[in-house]
C-alpha cells in the first residue's frame, strides 16, 4: 500500500511547527519560564482592554499578522464568555473589510501585489462562486488575509463569501480559543476539547478538498 506524497504547503507547515517547537525547547533548556512569559503577555493584553484587542484583531490580520495570535491569547486574557462572540465579530469585520478593499476601495494596489506573485486570480461566475469560495478557503499555504483578497478580486457574491468564509475560518478559531484558554489555566479537559475541535476541522477540510479533487471542480 502506497501513501500519498505530502504537498509542499503541508511540508512547510510541518517545518514551521518543528522550528517553533525547537525554539520553545531551547528556551526551556535555558531555564526560561515560558508559562511566566506567556502570563506576562496575557497580562499586558488584559491591561489594554478588550476593545483595543478585538479592534486590533479586526484590523491587523489584513496586514499579515497571524490571526492565531489573537485566537490563542483572547481566551486567557478575557475569558471565553467574552472572547467567543467578540472574536466572531472581529473576524466578520475583518473578512468584510478585506473583501471590499480588494474588490473596490484599493483594488489597483491589491491587483498590483498579486501580479508580482505566482498566484493566478480565479474567475467567479454565478455557477461556481460558492465552490470557489470553499476552494480558496481550503487552499493550503495561502495566508488568511490573502484568501479574502483573492475572493474580493474574483468578485464572488458578498453574502455567500462572508457566510462560507466565516464557517470555515471560525471552526479553527473556536478550537484555538478554547485550547489557548485551557492551556493557560492548565485545564486538561478543555485542552482536549480544543484539540478535538481543531482535529475535526482539519479532517473536514481534508475530506472536502479530496471531494473537490475527485469531482474535478477547480474553477478556471
Amino acid at each position: 500500500m502506497s501513501f500519498p506524497r505530502p504537498s509542499t504547503g503541508t511540508l512547510i507547515k510541518i517545518a514551521v511547527v518543528l522550528v517553533a517547537l525547537g525554539v520553545l525547547a531551547w528556551f526551556a533548556l535555558r531555564g526560561v519560564d515560558l508559562r511566566a512569559v506567556a502570563g506576562t503577555i496575557v497580562d499586558r493584553l488584559r491591561e489594554a482592554g478588550p476593545w483595543i484587542f478585538f479592534i486590533a484583531m479586526a484590523i491587523l490580520p489584513m496586514f499579515g499578522m497571524p490571526i492565531s495570535f489573537f485566537t490563542l491569547t483572547a481566551g486567557p486574557a478575557f475569558g471565553l464568555t467574552v472572547s467567543i462572540p467578540a472574536a466572531a465579530v472581529a473576524m466578520l469585520v475583518n473578512m468584510a473589510v478585506s473583501y471590499w478593499v480588494a474588490r473596490r476601495w484599493l483594488r489597483p494596489a491589491v491587483e498590483w501585489f498579486f501580479r508580482h506573485t505566482s498566484f493566478k486570480i480565479p474567475r467567479a461566475t454565478a455557477e461556481n462562486s460558492r465552490m470557489l469560495t470553499l476552494l480558496v478557503r481550503l487552499t493550503p499555504g495561502l495566508p488568511y488575509n490573502a484568501q479574502s483578497y483573492v475572493l474580493g478580486l474574483a468578485e464572488v457574491p458578498f453574502g455567500s463569501y462572508l457566510a462560507i468564509s466565516f464557517v470555515v475560518q471560525y471552526s479553527f478559531a473556536l478550537g484555538f480559543l478554547i485550547f489557548g484558554n485551557a492551556l493557560m489555566q492548565g485545564r486538561s479537559g478543555l485542552i482536549v476539547t480544543g484539540v478535538a475541535i481543531l482535529i475535526f476541522a482539519a479532517v473536514a477540510v481534508q475530506l472536502l478538498r479530496r471531494r473537490f479533487a475527485r469531482g474535478n471542480t477547480t474553477p478556471t
